[in-house]
């Protein structure tokens, strides 16, 4: 019996199928996601006919091609939202990165206080950020209010299960429930807050602790089960546990670790599987930061820069004393004003010397170190040479091993669809 693998990503759509025979997983393929749109410079939004048809022609190839498959497994990207049956939304998902919220209030603490959501982040573990859905939720409070029908919330991936199941309830995985920002993690069910503020006109998904089937997938008799969170996956096919930490690195950044001896404000709650959480450090520098560097140097310095060139770059102590700030670090015209005033050299030290310092301050947030040991996973923690050896520099440890998972999200579902044998 075989398992389709798909991961709904930022950037790409990755299949795959998994036969437990098998070692490894066969007939991996990747499309480009749709672009992402928008009405507005705030409005980041995925199309949902597009995105649908990527889906579906996926599945339909992945099943030509290999009949014994009997089960679906998903993963997507986090914090992605729409509203079925709402008029302003009826054609597109919003992005993790929308910021519509921004159109109606002057910042998040006014939009929290007037709304009386003051201890938001207490309850549910995440950072409260423009783009979290429940923030977006308040955007759009009135448009669900007056309307005259119940509408019904879903995440993007409990949206995708429901487009291609027969099955019209579609409970959401908690990794995927919790990034809505809607999440009582210690109940394990919607905030009351959010619930009573939109009960009446909105229906919220239930919510399950283990990865279940959902439907079949319509006119089959295949399984599909309930989507879970990309970064989440990640971690499991890596292989975190209470023994290690970590760092995944790709087009995103994050630290993760199992428990935290001393969590700090900064750091996030987030359920696991098998009924545990973790800790993790989010939206860290990572391979968006090192593109925009290497455009630097390309266009600025007129070298001819690529990105295995980075293992020779060796920061020296100095480095550590000229660290870009965290909040203009991904800003391309700061970037190039500094840039402007030193040695290409000189930059590029500079550069891998701030990402290797926000690594660092991660872990000390999640409790150091404690004996136990660093994994560098995703396309940047595997291939960066520099950067792996100064954030160990750094720690002071020798203590790691780089993964050899090429793609870690999919090793994960591969991991939960050996688990429901």
């Amino acid at each position: 019996m075989s398992s389709l693998l798909l991961d709904i990503g930022g950037t790409f759509i990755k299949s795959c199928v998994s036969d437990e025979s098998s070692i490894r997983p066969k007939s991996f393929r990747r499309h480009k996601m749709p672009e992402l749109g928008g009405k507005s410079p705030l409005n980041l939004e995925i199309p949902k006919s597009p995105l649908l048809k990527l889906i579906n022609r996926e599945i339909e190839f992945q099943i030509f091609q290999n009949t014994d498959i009997k089960r679906i497994f998903l993963s997507g990207q986090m914090g992605c939202w729409t509203i079925e049956g709402l008029e302003s939304l009826k054609d597109v998902i919003v992005s993790w990165q929308d910021q519509r919220i921004l159109a109606s209030y002057t910042n998040l603490e006014e939009a929290l206080f007037k709304n009386g959501f003051q201890n938001l982040y207490r309850a549910n573990g995440c950072e409260i950020g423009e783009g979290v859905p429940a923030m977006g939720l308040l955007s759009v409070q009135n448009e669900v209010l007056e309307s005259t029908n119940p509408k019904l919330l879903l995440t993007l991936m409990g949206w995708c299960i429901r487009q291609i199941t027969d099955s019209e309830n579609t409970p959401l995985h908690i990794t995927d429930a919790a990034s809505t920002g809607l999440l009582d993690l210690d109940k394990g069910d919607w905030l009351s807050t959010f619930y009573n503020s939109f009960s009446s006109r909105l229906t919220f998904p239930g919510v399950l602790s283990a990865v279940e089937s959902v439907g079949k997938l319509k006119n089959t008799s295949i399984d599909v089960y309930c989507g879970v969170g990309d970064q989440q996956a990640s971690l499991l096919g890596v292989g975190l546990s209470e023994n290690n930490i970590v760092l995944n690195i790709g087009t995103g950044g994050q630290v993760a670790v199992m428990e935290s001896l001393r969590p700090r404000p900064r750091t996030k709650t987030r359920p696991y599987f098998n009924n545990t959480r973790i800790y993790t450090r989010t939206h860290l520098l990572s391979g968006r930061f090192l593109n925009k560097i290497i455009e630097i140097v390309r266009n600025d310095y007129k070298l001819n820069f690529n990105y295995s060139d980075f293992d020779q770059i060796n920061p020296n102590n100095s480095c550590y004393e000229k660290l870009f700030p965290a909040d203009l670090a991904m800003n391309p015209q700061y970037l190039r004003e500094v840039a402007s005033k030193m040695s290409s050299t000189s930059f590029l030290e500079i550069s891998i010397a701030t990402m290797a310092k926000q690594y660092f301050d991660a872990i000390s947030d999640l409790g150091g170190l404690n004996d136990r040991y660093l994994i560098f996973a995703g396309g940047v923690g595997q291939k960066n040479k520099a950067l792996i050896r100064e954030v160990t520099k750094l720690l002071g440890t020798k203590r790691m091993i780089v993964s050899k998972e090429l793609e870690t999200t999919l090793a994960g579902l591969r991991k939960l669809s050996l688990f429901n044998v």
